[in-house]
């Protein structure tokens, strides 16, 4: 294969991390912003995570009053986890006792949506196994043509996709509100990037042989884009003086506000912390875990605003890295949609090819203890405070002593990295 030919195909090859798919198929450009009023909440299979050609990514970049939650570790279902439905919701769900929403009146609509992703079993199995959505009412709707999901193949011609249905559903509610045409035209973009690509393309290995063998097991962001990563970390909590005294189930319908955000740019370390002030306060038994005092809440900046200052630091070339995937889930309010990824799994991964019958726990504190790294805090942003002011001081600097450390084995692989090299935060 001459050089041209193979600079071909490792440009089509290479993966865009904010859709997943290959650059050449990438879609990003044809998204739209639309600020809906309706809050949605998108049930996903865990299987759907990272479908290269699931449609509720499309969702959740679009729209503005969107949440994803996914049951990736049976969390939701086992109880561990609640689900935190949005008030006044109902289901989009074509069971037997479903209503038109098309047919209902103004008062009768609901004030909120919740949808299932996946394929019609797995959605069939989420509704079996969460409780909680067995007490919302069931909504369904006529989409007046079939779907235009042309890879997938659809058990009936009334079964549409989870971008179609969200779509559909929220222009019955919102037919106001502009946009939504938009976000049906970069989901039938996406399919026709992907039918054009499979004509004109023969189907190859994705790597060739030799680049299969990736001894160390990490991912480009903590390899060769080591460079370009931004670690962050989130506090969010129930608000509101009352939160603590009711019932414990009766606050998984009170979604959590994210209080403070802080990140850290590897490359050159600067570093981006914002308290953001609630619409009520938390009481103070869910506050003192976190470190901030009810004056830092009052003080802090509004939403808003801590959206502006977020998007003025982030570069378009920065890969967020947290430790799990709900640090990922509260940066919602901020609205970013770049690319983000999260350590734990990778972790996972990485160690246990260094030693296939080592134990894991899923803390970052044991993970710490276990690879014997002390972080030390940097009192670079608030020199005059002690060390751990806050809980999210602590976690950012324990996420980066961490990702630095698996960066610098992996790049002496099999060799361990050198002490005393890697946990400068």
């Amino acid at each position: 294969m001459s050089s041209t030919a193979e600079e071909s195909v490792a440009e089509h090859r290479t993966v865009c991390l904010s859709c997943f798919r290959p650059s050449a198929l990438c879609f990003c450009r044809h998204l739209v912003r639309v600020d809906n009023r309706t809050p949605l909440l998108i049930v996903q299979h865990p299987h759907e995570r990272f479908h290269p050609l699931g449609t509720a990514r499309i969702a959740e970049r679009c729209l503005g009053n969107v949440r994803i939650a996914v049951d990736y570790d049976r969390g939701l279902r086992d109880g561990v986890r609640p689900l935190e439905i949005p008030e006044g919701a109902a289901l989009l769900y074509p069971g037997p006792e479903a209503r038109d929403l098309a047919t209902l009146s103004p008062a009768d609509r609901p004030r909120s949506l919740v949808v299932l992703d996946g394929t019609w079993h797995q959605a069939r199995s989420l509704y079996r196994d969460l409780p909680a959505l067995h007490a919302l009412p069931q909504l369904t709707f006529n989409p007046g043509r079939p779907s235009q999901y042309r890879i997938r193949k659809e058990p009936r011609l009334e079964c549409v996709s989870t971008i179609e249905a969200v779509v559909y559903a929220l222009k019955l509610l919102e037919p106001e509100t502009p946009g939504f045409d938009d976000m049906l035209k970069a989901f039938t973009g996406m399919i026709d990037l992907q039918l054009e690509a499979a004509r004109t393309h023969p189907r190859k290995p994705r790597f060739s042989r030799r680049d299969r063998a990736r001894p160390h097991g990490l991912p480009q962001l903590l390899s060769a884009d080591f460079d370009r990563v931004v670690v962050v970390y989130g506090e969010a909590t129930f608000t509101g003086a009352e939160a603590h005294h009711v019932r414990r189930d009766a606050t998984r319908h009170k979604p959590k506000e994210l209080i403070h955000w802080v990140a850290r740019r590897l490359e050159t370390n600067e570093r981006f912390s914002a308290v953001i002030r609630p619409d009520e306060l938390p009481s103070e038994n869910r506050l003192c875990p976190t470190g901030l005092s009810a004056d830092d809440l009052r003080n802090g900046l509004r939403i808003e605003r801590a959206r502006r200052e977020w998007h003025n630091f982030v570069e378009p070339k920065d890969l967020l890295l947290s430790w799990n995937k709900s640090t990922l889930d509260m940066m919602h309010p901020l609205r970013h949609g770049g690319a983000a990824s999260f350590l734990k799994g990778v972790y996972k991964n990485f160690a246990r090819r260094r030693d296939p019958d080592c134990d894991l726990d899923g803390s970052i504190d044991n993970v710490l203890a276990r690879e014997g790294l002390q972080p030390e805090y940097s009192t670079d942003a608030r020199p005059e405070a002690e060390p751990w002011v806050t809980r999210a001081d602590l976690r950012l600097s324990q996420l980066e002593s961490l990702a630095r450390y698996v960066h610098a084995w992996g790049i002496s692989w099999p060799a361990a990295p050198p002490t005393g090299s890697v946990l400068h935060t």
